[in-house]
């Protein structure tokens, strides 16, 4: 790993000797959340946290087409040491050639390959922190090179990643997780084998270009799959997530069908190719207690769909409605139940911004599951600034997936864990 620092750092460094422009910015927040108590003793029903994130550009008065970017995170939870974590979101070193205009970029990039409020299948590169928002889980950065060609309105760019990027997956202690002690992840290969070594082949390449009123992007992807893990028993009878080899193609669509009314399109097809994994056995009584096993990850598409329509209210307020499904595609219902939360989900929301000084915003949204019944998922956020440098946000989240059978699936996970958050930043 260390060949990927050095480039990184000496630009860095030449930036602080050398005639340089900094950008930077960043922010400290105090964090908290609290739980419905669920009556275990092993479980935390409250956090409190310490957040902080850096974001800042380097660039070279004398060499202005190279650039340097630094954006990462940390948190330290009071209550819970396993939430605590220090992440890179963007790390690289950047060189744009004018002629061809092409940029090269090395080091830890940050994806935003979505469309939708809240289904993304898409948006798969970077890993994420499972312990955070339902929705919008917080994303680790993915080590690499990308290459980009930029056409007058289109773009083509190449990506290699060098290492798998462990997700965070909830401790035993979390109420988001299955009260069981995960232990490190796997990781498979084409031919089946596994083993704990996160370096290794991927990479891929996405075109996107705008017809019209589309915004329209096309991928393909060779990758380890982060999103549809098995908990599995390693060969030393300690449950790990296993991480599946996978090539996936899909893409995205924004389209403006008339003035305020924006249909939006995600969707990927995920290709397992790998027939049988060595390394683990399936023979255990923890396996008895609501830990799933559905053999090796089955291949299917994820398709997402939605519309945005927006209002302006009393000639002051906006406001925007918002509806999604999204559905897994080529498995059975019994399968896809325990491949995702969402696994056929349609959401109603809203969004409303009172365009005043303050930037008061408050956002509502409703998942329901339309396959399996009683599972519901309901939040409710509320954000404004309250100074120029200062700014707060809470809100409310509830679930109802009651169990239904032996085995725990999909948003039944999460049952029992309402929980209202409140969060409270500080900008520089």
């Amino acid at each position: 790993m260390a060949y990927f620092f050095l480039p990184l750092i000496l630009f860095f460094q030449l930036g602080a000797t050398c005639f340089a422009a900094i950008d930077g910015r960043g922010e400290i927040a105090i964090e908290t959340r609290y739980f419905e108590d669920d009556q275990n003793t092993k479980t935390m029903d409250k956090s409190g946290a310490i957040f902080s994130r850096v974001d800042s550009t380097l660039t070279l008065e004398t060499y202005p087409n190279f650039e340097g970017k630094f954006r990462g995170f940390a948190r330290v939870d009071r209550e819970d040491e396993h939430r605590n974590v220090v992440k890179f979101e963007d790390f690289y070193l950047g060189y744009l050639f004018e002629e061809p205009d092409i940029t090269i970029k090395l080091g830890w990039h940050m994806f935003n390959w979505t469309a939708t409020e809240a289904f993304h299948p898409a948006d798969v590169i970077n890993s994420r922190n499972l312990d955070s928002n339902l929705e919008t889980p917080e994303k680790f950065g993915e080590m690499g090179l990308t290459v980009t060609k930029n056409f007058e309105v289109a773009s083509l760019s190449f990506f290699f990643f060098p290492h798998y990027e462990d997700p965070m997956v909830p401790a035993f202690s979390s109420r988001f997780g299955a009260g069981y002690n995960i232990h490190d992840a796997r990781w498979v290969e084409f031919d089946g084998t596994q083993s704990a070594d996160s370096w290794g082949i991927q990479g891929g390449m996405r075109f996107t270009t705008t017809i019209g009123d589309a915004d329209i992007s096309l991928h393909g992807l060779h990758m380890m799959d982060r999103h549809h893990p098995l908990i599995l028993l390693d060969e030393s009878a300690n449950l790990s997530p296993y991480y599946f080899k996978v090539n996936q193609f899909g893409g995205t669509m924004s389209y403006v069908l008339f003035e305020g009314m924006i249909y939006k399109f995600e969707g990927a097809y995920k290709d397992f190719t790998n027939k049988q994994v060595t390394g683990f056995t399936l023979s255990h009584p923890l396996l008895a207690e609501g830990i799933q096993v559905v053999g090796r990850s089955k291949d299917h598409g994820q398709l997402a769909n939605g519309l945005e329509k927006s209002f302006l209210i009393f000639n002051s307020y906006d406001f925007t409605l918002i509806l999604e499904h999204q559905i897994y595609l080529g498995i059975n219902p019994a399968t896809r139940a325990g491949l995702g939360i969402f696994q056929n989900d349609v959401l109603l929301g809203g969004r409303l911004a009172f365009n005043d000084a303050m930037g008061k915003e408050m956002l509502l949204l409703l998942i329901a599951d339309v396959e399996r019944s009683q599972e519901i998922y309901f939040n409710f956020k509320y954000a404004q600034r309250l100074t120029d440098t200062w700014s707060i946000n809470g809100g409310i989240r509830l679930f109802h997936a009651p169990k239904k059978e032996a085995t725990i699936k999909g948003m039944q996970l999460l049952n029992d864990s309402d929980h209202i958050f409140a969060t409270l930043t500080r900008f520089f």
